[in-house]
């Protein structure tokens, strides 16, 4: 049988594109079909665009504190459509890299809608004309999409992380649902520009799935930047006025009515399985998403699924790795996803990422374990940035040293996650980590003090 392709991918954001370049770096002969934009969620509506107005807000709330550098800023202003035209830079440059990438590893793409015409046949409806194509290997990587609840009303005040990110102007009373890393890093956002923002979360705490102790402390430094919130509480309605949009709901307290000028619904993520003609093949989901085992391989042998259009995890990294375990096992080398460390960020100021288990977990397991701690107040750079809130948490299993789980709330912590990360795959005892030589004065340091004073050998915090 004569294929026109080795493997075909449906989908072009990070997991997608990912495994298309992989495989055609191998030698094969790769189709990857995107409706919209290459990259993705990420790149188009997600993580790129918001980083980039994250930095322009961040900035600004540290220039309003310039006196802390010892330097005095007159007309401190900013603006808004200025601060969008440089998120517009960013993603059509890094879109353009993409489109060389794909140019120059010989990856066709194709613009339009794909899905599933069989087993191992791909129709594709483009603006013009729908074309069909067979390939070997197919890998299904469509992403997802925001959910609105029930509740939700059509205002275009009420808006999800897409159309926020292309608002004409900041809310000056804005309302988030939801407290995970979407919701956060928007009203961190907003109101590092001026907002009052309220965060609402269903749950009793916010990042509900992180550890307890690590969102209570984000909690308290985000309120610290005149930040509300309302945990364990649901909203019920939403009513529009002509001053704004009333939400209202419940919390243990009684009922509750907040209202803004804009509401954000930050509650999840749905995946893209509609239209891809799953039927037409027998393909499983579990709940919602495609069902896959560990080298993300579906119940039907040709077809591979990854990224949202799987969990809806919504982490771009999570997706890439996928890709690359998919494109291996097209091709016919055994790879697997099991056993790999993903690590968990949120790009609020200060940030919050983390590895491994949470404190609960750890407990949860009944085993014996150390716990260490150090607050980036006593560290150098920290004091020389003025970055002096946050502190990190390491949990290693008493019996053998290993690190279970490491936790960082201050400066750059999403960029400091990568050396436990990396320490965590590895399998390295927490002692091996904690006595690398650290650059001083670094920010990493901190991490190798928070392992030592597991075994009460921190070299810098105050014996207790």
């Amino acid at each position: 049988m004569s294929w026109d392709y080795d493997v075909a991918v449906l989908g072009g954001g990070p997991g997608g594109y990912g495994a298309a370049l992989h495989a055609a770096r191998q030698g094969a002969k790769v189709a990857l079909v995107e409706r919209e934009h290459l990259g993705g969620v990420c790149l188009n509506r997600g993580c790129v665009p918001t980083k980039a107005l994250l930095a322009s807000a961040h900035l600004y709330a540290r220039l309003r504190q310039a006196a802390r550098w010892g330097l005095r800023v007159e007309g401190l202003g900013f603006d808004w459509e200025a601060i969008q035209q440089r998120k517009a830079r960013i993603v059509q440059q890094y879109r353009r890299g993409l489109q060389t990438l794909m140019e120059a590893c010989g990856v066709e793409v194709f613009s339009g809608t794909g899905r599933l015409a069989g087993p191992q046949s791909v129709e594709v409806a483009g603006r013009e004309r729908t074309e069909r194509f067979r390939a070997r290997s197919i890998i299904l990587a469509t992403g997802s999409r925001p959910l609105r609840p029930p509740w939700a009303i059509e205002d275009e005040r009420v808006m999800t992380s897409d159309e926020a990110l292309e608002i004409s102007s900041v809310p000056q009373r804005a309302v988030v649902v939801g407290a995970g890393p979407v919701g956060l890093e928007f009203a961190d956002l907003w109101a590092c520009l001026g907002a009052r923002v309220t965060v609402v979360e269903m749950l009793p705490r916010i990042l509900p799935q992180e550890d307890g102790e690590m969102a209570a402390a984000l909690q308290r430094v985000l309120s610290l930047k005149g930040m509300r919130f309302r945990t364990g509480a649901r909203v019920s309605r939403l009513e529009a006025t002509s001053a704004g949009i009333l939400v209202c709901g419940q919390q243990e307290e009684g009922e509750f009515v907040e209202e803004a000028e804009a509401v954000l619904l930050a509650i999840g993520r749905v995946p893209n399985v509609e239209g891809l003609g799953l039927e037409t093949v027998g393909l499983e989901t579990q709940g919602k998403g495609v069902a896959v085992d560990g080298g993300m391989s579906t119940c039907v042998p040709s077809l591979f699924a990854i990224g949202d259009v799987v969990h809806g995890a919504g982490l771009a990294h999570l997706a890439s790795a996928e890709g690359v375990v998919a494109a291996e096992n097209a091709l016919g080398r055994p790879s697997t996803m099991e056993g790999r460390v993903v690590p968990r960020c949120v790009y609020t100021e200060p940030g919050f990422a983390a590895v491994g288990l949470t404190e609960e977990e750890v407990q949860a397991q009944g085993k014996p374990y150390l716990r260490g701690e150090f607050p980036f107040r006593l560290n150098a750079m920290a004091l020389a940035e003025e970055q002096r809130e946050g502190f990190v948490k390491a949990l290693v299993e008493q019996d053998t040293g290993r690190l279970l789980g490491l936790h960082i709330l201050g400066p750059d912590a999403p960029n400091l996650i990568a050396e436990a990360t990396l320490a965590l795959q590895a399998q390295w005892p927490a002692l091996g980590v904690a006595h690398i030589i650290h650059a001083h004065p670094t920010l990493p340091e901190v991490l190798a003090e928070a392992l030592l004073d597991a075994y009460g050998a921190s070299l810098h915090k105050p014996s207790s």
